[in-house]
């Protein structure tokens, strides 16, 4: 069973900022992750041995920053409130020391966990990978946005997506059966 630790020492920051990004994880700002609740898992016996993290953020959505503005309009008068949505971001896994499925499902399952508890009724995910698109919406049923976004001077195809808060652990069954296949 991994465990998970609530980084917010700003040492510990800066190590999630450092191994996110040796793993391929794009940057981020140091003012976005000051707003976040910033987390880390590991194995009960390796505190100190991440294995992966996440970001939980009620206030700023990351993923919207990127929306055009006139889709973003959209997107907010006509689907999700924005102070009615927490956002899962910046999920990366550490690839030197290659987490199992398992371990990997049971951060995918402390991520929800963490944004389930903020009380809000949406939570907004997103990716511009495809293999993870189609993996995360077993969970996130519902297609926000696709479309190009510039991200750090380059166009992305992306894709937001969301699910409401009472449909977080039927999702997360469906993306269980994934491995038992």
């Amino acid at each position: 069973m991994l465990s998970l630790k609530k980084l917010t020492e700003n040492e510990e920051i800066n190590q999630f900022v450092s191994v996110r990004a040796q793993n391929l994880g794009a940057p981020v700002s140091m003012e976005y992750l000051a707003q976040a609740s910033i987390y880390a898992v590991h194995r009960h016996a390796t505190p100190d041995l991440w294995l992966g993290g996440f970001v939980v953020s009620a206030e700023r959505k990351r993923y919207l920053e990127v929306v055009p503005a006139c889709e973003l309009q959209r997107l907010e008068s006509e689907m999700i409130p924005p102070n009615e949505t927490v956002e899962i971001s910046c999920i990366w896994k550490n690839t030197f020391n290659e987490p199992s499925a398992g371990e990997i499902a049971q951060m995918y399952l402390h991520a929800l966990m963490e944004a389930f508890r903020s009380g809000k009724e949406y939570i907004l995910g997103g990716t511009i990978d495809e293999r993870i698109r189609r993996i995360q919406m077993t969970v996130f049923r519902n297609l926000l946005y696709h479309g190009n976004v510039d991200l750090q001077d380059e166009s992305h195809q992306a894709w937001l997506y969301y699910c409401r808060r009472e449909e977080v652990f039927e999702g997360f069954m469906r993306y269980t059966r994934i491995f038992v296949r």
